[in-house]
């Protein structure tokens, strides 16, 4: 019998790339929590779903690709998970070194801790398509210094979006909606 569903990756696992088995199609949430050794994690074309916080606490993350042809997921060059068609940015690899992100035009929502614990990152531009940032997105990024918010409407997002960050300017059009 083949498995489906992913529940846990092995807690303290010292395996630092990771391929998630051909025949998985759901990531329950937690599943990759704190799992600090993993550098690289690949994504096959089985994988349906992908439940919030999988992919939580992974501070060694510098990657996440995604199978060609899985009809529900994409990354992008830089190792950026995405929905399918780029709509929803759903996870920035925590250790990915780039200290500045420009978010895709095609990005209506950034997820839930989709940022958390990136802390390479100082600079992050959310472009003009945004209309709603998920909870923690923002939080734990150490060396964020300033986000560029480009839409005149900001996007909605919830008090606790940038908990424990350093200081850090939000930068938004002059026209901007009060």
């Amino acid at each position: 019998m083949a498995l489906s569903i992913l529940i846990r990756y092995p807690l303290n696992s010292s395996i630092s790339s990771y391929t998630v088995p051909s025949t998985v199609k759901t990531i329950e949430g937690k599943a990759f929590d704190s799992s600090r050794n993993l550098k690289s994690l690949s994504l096959g074309n089985a994988v349906t779903s992908i439940k919030d916080d999988a992919i939580s606490e992974c501070t060694a993350l510098s990657e996440i690709t995604v199978a060609e042809g899985n009809k529900y997921y994409s990354s992008d060059k830089t190792g950026v998970l995405f929905n399918a068609n780029k709509t929803a940015l759903i996870k920035y690899p925590s250790a990915n070194a780039a200290k500045t992100y420009v978010v895709p035009n095609t990005v209506t929502t950034i997820g839930k801790e989709a940022f958390c614990n990136c802390r390479s990152l100082t600079s992050v531009t959310i472009g003009n398509s945004v209309t709603s940032i998920g909870k923690e997105a923002f939080s734990n990024c150490s060396s964020l210094t300033s986000i560029y918010c480009k839409p005149t409407t900001p996007p909605t997002g919830y008090w606790y979006t940038f908990v424990e960050n350093s200081e850090f300017k939000i930068y938004v059009p002059r026209n901007s909606v009060e």
